[in-house]
This record gives C-alpha cells, structure tokens and sequence, in this order.
C-alpha cells in the first residue's frame, strides 16, 4: 500500500503544482490577448513553441534515464547529475544555434527574430531545470517541484502584467518569459543539491559508455513527442498567420490547464513504477489497470462539461473578440480523453525497458498528425488544427495501447465499462438544463450528478473507494 500512497502523495503534489503553473500561464495567455490581441498572442505562441520543441529536443530524453536509474537505485545521483549538467550544456548550445537557424529559415524577421534569440538563448537555464526536476522525481521529492515551478511562474506573471500595463510590446514580453526559466533553474538546482544530488563531475567512461547506447532511442522518442506537440501551431501559423495561431493558443491553453491531471499522474507514476516493475509485478498491473480506469473517469466528465459550457469559458477568460475560439476549444476539448491515457502506458514501457515501443508510437503519431495537419489547415484554419491533434492523439493512443497489451499485460475492455456512459448522460443533461446559471455553479451540479450516478451503476467499486480512502 506503500507505493500506492507515495504516488497519491506525489500526484498531488505535481497536480496542485501544475495547475497553479498553468493557471498562471493561462493568465498570463489572458493579459497578453487583451493587451496585444490575435496578432501578438499568436506570435508569443510561435516563439514559445519553437522554444519548448528545441528544449525537449535538447534533452535527447535522457532525463527519462537519469529518473528510471536514480529511482531504482540512490547512490547513481551525484555522478549522472554532474554528467547531465555538462551534456545539457553542450546539447543547449547546439540547439539554441538550431532554433534560430530554423526561425530564419522559416522566414521570420526584424523584432519577431529576436524575440527567438532571446527564447533560445533560455535553452540553458531550461536545461539546468530539466535535470535538477529529474533528479526530484527520482528522489520523489515532487513538492520542491512545485515551489520551483511557482517562483517561476510568480515572476512571469506578475512582472509580465507590470510590463504590460506600461505598454511594452512582445519583445519586453518574451524577454520576461525567457527571464522566469532562469529563476526556475536557480531554485530546481539549489533543492536539488540540497537534497544529497550535489553533482560529481569527475569524468565516469562506463557511464558515458552506458549513456551513449540508449541515446539513438530516448533522443527520437524526445524529437518525435516535441514534434508531435509543438508542429500544429507552428504549421498553423506558416499557413493561416499569427491571428489563427492565437485563435488556436487561446482554446489550447484551458485545455493545457486540463492536460497537467495526466501529465502529473503520469510523472508520479514513472519512479514508482520503475521501482515496482521487476520487484513487484503484480502490484504494477494494478497500479496501471487503475490509473486507465481513474484518468477515463475524469477526463469524459471534464470533456462533456467543456463541451457545453465552452462559449462562456471562451467570453470569461478573453472576452468577445476570441468568440471564434469557441468551436476549436469544443473541438480540442476531447483530445484529453485519448491523451491522458498516454502518459500512464508509456511510462509502463520505459519502466519495463521497452522504450523502442513507445518510440514506435510517437513516430507514428507524429507522422499522422503531420498528414491531418496538411490536409485539414489550409482548408479549415484553426478548426482544422484541432481536429488534426485530435485525430493524433486518438492514434498516439491506440498504438501505445496496442504494445502494453501484447508486451506487458492484457488491458480488457468488457460490457461493464459502458455503464460509464449512463453518468456521463445524466451529468450533460444536468449541465443542459442548468447551463444559465452562474457557471461555477452549473459544473459542480454537474460534477455532483456524476459522482451519484458513479456510485448508483457501480462504476466505482466499494473496494476502490475504501483503497482511495487508505
């Protein structure tokens, strides 16, 4: 029960702290569209998505290795740490010249060129957070995590507003962006030395040796997820312009909000998973089993609500002038329900050293997400995007759950789950009929009827309530 209760705890804690930070990111998102319009957020959306596909790209998914390792065995942190810390330095500085080699090439100029310099040149402190966050998870010390994710997030925001409100334009903004992942580095770093990872940097052969083996697979599964994640707003933004690319960023970024419940479980589950995966093999198709069910349960509820209140979310959060977010967010809504599944399978396979699967999934994924893209963004603009990663993550999806089913374990799909959707019916209808009121108010009648109906269809089990509670 132990290692149900570490994970509930970390999840927690990475949960508060990612919806925090994306809270702040999402008001951050808000002032720059009321302050700058379509125009400048979409072009924030540009730079910010160039810099997070070069800054995954510049880990070469070694941080999955330094977490996979470290979680399995204490005494590896100070020297993967210290070796780490000088590869993230070289790696930062080859993609950092990339990134503004490839802004160049796709034709981007004058101030909208600098402001990719100035993003690029955060490739470093990016990569001093990167593997200071690794070290953490490995250690299950997820709540530092969190506080260095808020210091980051506190100083974007707030000093973000102040030069918003003296009216500087997107340079001054993304220079404060690239700013906070300094400050983010700074406080990751000194937790992580203060935790007993004080980094060794004497040169170690077999661990170089041992590293560079299992680069070739981590590092494409790195490009391929950057690919997947950062190509739609930049294909959309090539082909339609920045104003669609805003349109598009305004409704990702509530979805984003959304997204970090699947990216924080699955974080919390990757050590504890590694750790139980040989040792404890029972325990680990459990923990899997229930984290599929659990992750489905939320993300249809939070789908459904999203899809009947999206109209006032959309005017809420950033007024009339993005009313035409509103069908892409109904549309993007949906991507939470494959997705959140992904994260729960692929940290099975990398646990279990079966990466090269979950390479075969991103690859995949990818490649069809750049064929919808292609097909469907010249001729529907910023619905034509949605759809395009919808359609991706669906896919993504079905092949990671393919490779867990035949390599790993059986997941069954039987009657008895679709008694899921007789909740899901109930908790619309309720939405429906109350969709007028305060819309606080209407999504917590609606999260109260799917709870009853749960409870009443038997979806959620005595047993698995008691174990919540435990």
């Amino acid at each position: 029960m132990n290692f149900f209760r570490t994970m509930i705890k970390n999840t927690i804690a990475r949960s508060v702290s990612e919806i925090f930070s994306r809270l702040g990111s999402a008001v951050f998102w808000v002032l720059v569209a009321r302050s700058l319009g379509a125009s400048g957020l979409g072009t924030l959306a540009f730079v910010l998505s160039l810099f997070a596909l070069f800054s995954n790209l510049s880990f070469l998914g070694m941080d999955a290795v330094l977490i996979r390792d470290v979680a399995q065995k204490k005494s590896k942190a100070p020297c993967y740490f210290g070796h780490m810390l000088v590869f993230g330095l070289v790696s930062g500085i080859v993609f950092m010249i990339l990134m503004i080699g490839i802004a160049f090439l796709l034709g981007t100029a004058g101030k909208n060129l600098m402001s990719v310099v100035i993003m690029a040149g955060a490739l470093l402190p990016a990569s001093i957070f990167q593997w200071s966050r690794a070290i953490l998870f490995a250690y299950e010390k997820v709540k530092y995590i969190a506080v260095a994710r808020a210091a980051e997030n506190l100083f974007k925001v707030s000093v973000g507003l102040w030069v918003l409100m003296q009216g500087y334009g997107i340079f001054t903004v993304v220079c404060v962006v690239a700013l906070s992942k300094l400050v983010g580095a700074l406080v990751a770093i000194g937790f992580a030395v203060n935790k007993g990872a004080a980094p060794d940097f004497h040169l170690n052969v077999a661990l170089i040796k041992y590293f560079s083996k299992l680069v070739p697979q981590f590092s494409l599964i790195s490009v391929f997820n950057s690919l997947f994640w950062s190509m739609t707003v930049i294909l959309l933004t090539t082909f339609q312009g920045e104003a669609q690319a805003g349109i598009f960023s305004a409704a990702y970024k509530i979805v984003d909000v959304c997204l970090s419940f699947a990216f924080a479980y699955g974080q919390a589950l990757f050590p504890v998973a590694s750790r139980i995966s040989v040792s404890d093999p029972g325990t680990f198709r459990l923990l899997c089993h229930k984290s599929i069910k659990y992750t489905t349960l939320l993300t249809i509820a939070i789908s459904i609500g999203t899809l009947l209140v999206a109209d006032k979310i959309i005017f809420l959060l950033y007024g009339l002038e993005l009313a035409s977010a509103v069908p892409v967010l109904r549309i993007l809504i949906w991507i939470l329900v494959p997705f959140a599944i992904v994260p729960v399978l692929a940290y099975a396979l990398v646990s279990s050293h079966l990466q090269r699967h979950d390479l075969f999934a991103n690859i995949s994924a990818s490649i069809v997400l750049f064929a919808a893209n292609i097909i469907l963004v010249p001729r529907f603009n910023a619905i034509g995007a949605a759809f395009a990663l919808l359609i991706g993550c669906t896919v993504f999806m079905l092949i990671e759950f393919f490779w867990v089913s035949k390599k790993l374990f059986k997941i069954k799909i039987s009657l008895k789950h679709f008694k899921l959707f007789i909740a899901v019916f109930f908790m619309s209808l309720s939405i429906f009929i109350f969709r007028n009121l305060n819309i606080l108010l209407t999504i917590g009648i609606g999260v109260v009827t799917y709870a009853i109906f749960l409870k009443m269809t038997n979806t959620i089990t005595i047993y698995e309530l008691r174990l919540l509670r435990k």
